[in-house]
């Protein structure tokens, strides 16, 4: 199959519940099939997690057209004022911001498309720091072009603690380089959506509900410092074929967070700010995912949504404490 054709159509575009700027509503995840993280296809292999590689091209350029043609073929199928879609969060399985995988004039021309979508409210897009620069946001910025379209930047933290993302992760991302995202985010009127993971490692339930909680500390008071606009993207580890993780998983030496402590993680998480909770819906096809709560499991995933769209703790509180 050429290339062409496997770049009109994104790798996925999903819509999902959500609370945008203070009220519930929908998102939408547009994954475009690009070229792939830079970091990824880098000389250290890329972070020890990573399962989007086939969802990219591997490595192989995709145009700036073809790139606005997924963006079309995406937006075509979605009614954002109907549905009450008003954020959109644009994926590249790597970094939106890097030319080399998506080129200046494919992130203008995607900027300008989704402004043209009158009722959404948020444009979010992805990047590691080294490409978060004055001149990348800028650039959005004069694309968007509309009063009431703000820009967001997702930025995959994982963990504040060093032996953790960098030891263990390899995610090659210093608290100093992301302090210094933020301020850049900051300067330029931009939001930023921390990515902080649940349990990414073989460890006691314990450890990492103190670990999520301390992170996420940590980005309220970067983000209090810096003063950005910051949200938490909470995302419960899931197991995917082909990674480091998937090998621990298969040698019983890891086991998912259980739905539980996914809810404790929410209550404990959600005084530090707006909170997104992940459902592992990137279309993986994962090995393992968090479960544990025999029947109780489709209540507390309809209740994650739910906390998803209105930001209200009630129902997850009223289940996490029975849940096994």
């Amino acid at each position: 199959m050429s290339l062409a054709v496997i770049s009109d159509l994104p790798a996925a575009c999903e819509v999902a519940p959500a609370w945008v700027r203070g009220e519930p509503a929908r998102r939408a995840m547009i994954i475009l099939r690009a070229a792939g993280c830079a970091w990824d296809r880098g000389a250290r292999g890329g972070c020890t997690h990573c399962g989007f590689r086939p969802l990219t091209t591997a490595g192989q350029a995709v145009s700036p057209a073809e790139l606005v043609r997924q963006m079309d073929a995406a937006l075509s199928g979605l009614d954002c004022a109907g549905q009450r879609i008003l954020e959109i969060d644009v994926y590249n399985s790597g970094n939106f911001l890097n030319e080399g995988e998506i080129p200046a004039e494919a992130q203008s021309a995607i900027a300008r498309r989704v402004a043209r979508e009158e009722a959404v409210r948020v444009l979010l897009v992805e990047s590691r720091p080294e490409y978060i620069t004055g001149r990348a946001l800028a650039r959005l910025h004069a694309a968007i072009e509309r009063r009431g379209l703000e820009l967001e930047v997702g930025l995959g933290l994982e963990s504040a603690t060093g032996a953790i993302r960098q030891g263990y992760l390899k995610k090659g991302i210093t608290r100093k380089a992301f302090e210094r995202s933020a301020e850049r985010l900051a300067g330029a009127g931009a939001g930023l959506l921390v990515y902080l993971m649940l349990k990414p490692m073989p460890m006691s339930d314990g450890e990492a509900l103190d670990d999520a909680e301390r992170s996420a500390e940590y980005v309220r008071q970067v983000a209090s410092r810096c003063g950005v606009r910051a949200r938490i993207a909470l995302h419960p580890t899931f197991v995917v074929p082909g990674t480091g993780l998937a090998g621990d998983y298969l040698a019983g030496r890891y086991t998912p967070p259980s739905l539980a402590m996914v809810c404790e993680a929410v209550r404990r998480m959600a005084g530090y700010g707006e909170l997104r909770v992940g459902l592992w819906d990137e279309g993986l096809a994962p090995l393992a995912v968090p479960d544990g709560c025999g029947e109780r499991r489709e209540a507390i995933l309809r209740a994650l949504q739910e906390f998803n769209r209105t930001q209200q703790i009630g129902e997850i509180g009223a289940i996490w404490t029975g849940a096994s």
